[in-house]
């Protein structure tokens, strides 16, 4: 949620309480009263037309950040943030076999920058950078991203 939605939604919030307090005050009218004067405070506040409108996934890049858990390389960094230089970048190390437990190492640390297309569910990343292919489609499924050999980044900290 951007900014100015966030602000938004706290004005309709102090709005909405506003409206409560008031009715609280007018609870000595009949029923069919109390009713009208409803009605016609949330009416005047536009509640109904100032609520946000949904957006498709994808549509901003923030929708991406967060980081990520990869079962292929446990406890290791995947971290999908800003970029000043693009819409986005990529954080992650890689160890041996994995980055937690006994025997483990980070032996690469590594970043790249992903193709993304606004209004998209995916995303192309290029791994060639730590060794692994380039051009792989990533897809968001609601909860993380699935790549074609099946392996899913699961988001963990938006």
């Amino acid at each position: 949620m951007s900014h100015s939605q966030r602000m938004g939604t706290y004005r309709q919030a102090w709005k909405l309480l506003a409206v409560f307090l008031c009715l609280r005050s007018v609870t000595f009218l009949a029923p069919t009263n109390r009713r009208a004067v409803l009605a016609a405070a949330t009416s005047a506040l536009g509640v109904e037309s100032r609520l946000a409108p949904a957006t498709a996934f994808g549509s901003d890049p923030a929708d991406w950040f967060g980081y990520y858990r990869d079962p292929n390389h446990p406890g290791c960094t995947r971290k999908i943030q800003y970029d000043d230089t693009g819409p986005m970048v990529i954080f992650g190390t890689d160890g041996n076999p994995g980055c937690l437990g006994d025997g483990s190492k980070i032996t690469k640390n590594w970043r790249i920058y992903p193709t993304f297309t606004p209004g998209s569910d995916s995303m192309v990343f290029d791994f060639s950078s730590k060794g692994g292919p380039a051009n792989v489609t990533g897809k968001w499924d609601g909860t993380g991203i699935v790549f074609p050999d099946g392996n899913k980044w699961t988001r963990f900290i938006r």
